[in-house]
Parts: C-alpha cells; structure tokens; sequence
C-alpha cells in the first residue's frame, strides 16, 4: 500500500504536519498481509494507492473586536464615626460606634476579542494500481480555531466582577502565523485519515 501526499492549494503545508501525516507507524495500520509505505521500495509491486490530497485552505483575517460595557455597583463602606474634634464616639458599652456609607463606583470596561479561524479541506482517494479505478473518495474537513480575550478599563474597578478583573490582567497576545493555524488541524486531520484507512480492508 503506497500513501502520497499532494498539496492542491495555494498555501504552504507545513513540512512537520506532512511528516506527522505520513508518519504510519504511529497509526498501528500494519498487519501479516497489508503493509504501508509513504515511499516507493525498489523492485515493490503495490496492489493500491491511497491519495491524500489537500484541496483548499481558507484562513480568515486577523480580527480584534471590541465590545464596550458600563457596570455600575454601589459600594457599602464601614468607618468609625467621629466627634467634631475628631474624637472616636463611643456608645453605652465604651465600643467605638460603626456607621455604613454608601457610594457607587462606575467602571467603562471594553472587552476585546482576538480571532482567527483556519478551514483544511482534503481528500483520501484509494486507488486500485492492477486497473487504475478509483475505489473510493472521503471529505476530511477540520476548522481551527485562535480565540483570546482581554480587556481594558476607565473608572472604578471595584465595579466589576472576578472575570473582569482576570481579563484586565491579561494582555493582548501575537496571532499565530497561517502555517501554525494549518498545522494546529493536524491532529483532527490525522485521526479521520486513520479512521478511514481502518475501516477499508485490502487483504
């Protein structure tokens, strides 16, 4: 069985996804009569072929939407009430007296959102070498998806929740290059390509 690779699309495969794709011993496919081969032995017969084709990579551009909030939140402060000279005021068992301001704090909080999506469209065609006849074609198709959030502030941050405040904390990050997004499917891409050379039998 002699498994090729071929890139149809106008965007560079990364050399290590091809090498992971094509890297058969990881994928426990040999037996006592089907054997797999990704390159061509001398004087070898190969009753079948088994294409791999990449058809079409769409990647999206490199987005940052902003998304703008107010939150307000009134706050309930304790302090210890005082004379006019200053003096703490005691009540009838001599404890300071504590009495409860209020106050609202307001924070704008913009949220921002960094995205970018990669769409692999392949084919796995097997092919009978003895009569060149197309056995069967498979669809694979995966979507990887960059995703990171964080936000700033103006105002108030006692205002916002604990998620606000870990996403304050955080800061925007570098979007992974086109080829890290093409080779980050190739976990997805390998396992419905294993999934299909299982379920065929060439014995």
């Amino acid at each position: 069985m002699l498994i090729s690779l071929t890139n149809n699309t106008n965007q560079i495969i990364p050399k290590n996804l091809e090498n992971d794709l094509l890297n058969i011993e990881t994928y426990d496919l040999n037996s006592y009569w089907t054997a797999f081969h990704t390159n061509k032995t001398p004087n070898t017969s190969y009753d079948y072929s088994i294409l791999f084709l990449f058809n079409e990579i769409l990647i999206s551009p490199e987005r940052i939407k902003e998304t703008q909030h107010t939150y307000e939140k009134e706050i309930v402060n304790e302090e210890y009430l005082l004379d006019k000279d200053g003096n703490f005021v005691l009540d009838e068992h001599k404890q300071k007296i504590i009495i409860e301001t209020k106050e609202k704090a307001i924070c704008e909080y913009y949220e921002l959102q960094q995205y970018k999506n990669a769409n692999v469209q392949a084919t796995v065609k097997l092919i009978d070498n003895s009569t060149q006849q197309h056995l069967n074609s498979y669809p694979l198709n995966t979507t990887t998806v960059f995703e990171h959030l964080y936000a700033n502030y103006k105002g108030d941050t006692r205002a916002l929740n604990e998620t606000h405040l870990n996403l304050i904390d955080s800061e925007e990050i570098p979007f992974p290059s086109n080829e890290q997004m093409v080779y980050d499917s190739g976990e997805d891409l390998k396992n419905q390509f294993k999934n299909i050379l299982r379920s065929n039998r060439f014995n």
